[in-house]
């Protein structure tokens, strides 16, 4: 009996792909180890000007779209580039808001690594504004990978 695996597309969606950081470096280890060409990193930066996305590949063979500040953008092309690779997982490192609702609108499978303590666990999350949406988007994630075990406390709400 020979049975192929399907073979998914990764979306992992970050912030500060190329700042000097342990969650940049992360992220690229990851990426990397998963790869194979199934993989598009789609990097949240703020401190961006871009009315269009930009797209690089990195040395380790890893593409990379960097995406409009504007939300409105960064949620249509984001929709795009998930669309054209046929992607089926979201991996967040953090609490990406607009790719939590485009996973959730979307029924892609999300991967949540929450690694901030006060940032981007579930408890804090809900004392931001609009607790309900958060609640809604936090109950979309299919997998929670927590730091610590703080933060994976604080996360049981």
């Amino acid at each position: 009996m020979n049975q192929e695996r399907e073979i998914f597309s990764v979306a992992m969606f970050t912030f500060g792909l190329n700042s000097f950081s342990g969650a940049a470096f992360q992220a690229r280890l990851l990426a990397t180890y998963i790869s194979g060409g199934r993989v598009v990193i789609l990097d949240y930066s703020d401190n961006n000007n871009l009315i269009y996305p930009s797209r690089a590949r990195l040395a380790e063979g890893l593409d990379v779209v960097y995406l409009p500040k504007f939300l409105p953008l960064r949620f249509i092309f984001s929709w795009v580039e998930v669309a054209r690779r046929g992607v089926k997982i979201f991996h967040l490192h953090g609490f990406v808001k607009s790719a939590l609702i485009l996973g959730s609108l979307l029924g892609k499978k999300i991967i949540l690594k929450t690694t901030m303590l006060g940032g981007d666990d579930f408890s804090t999350q809900m004392t931001y504004k609009f607790p309900a949406i958060r609640k809604y988007l936090i109950g979309n994630v299919d997998v929670n990978i927590a730091l610590t075990k703080k933060i994976r406390d604080k996360n049981s709400i």
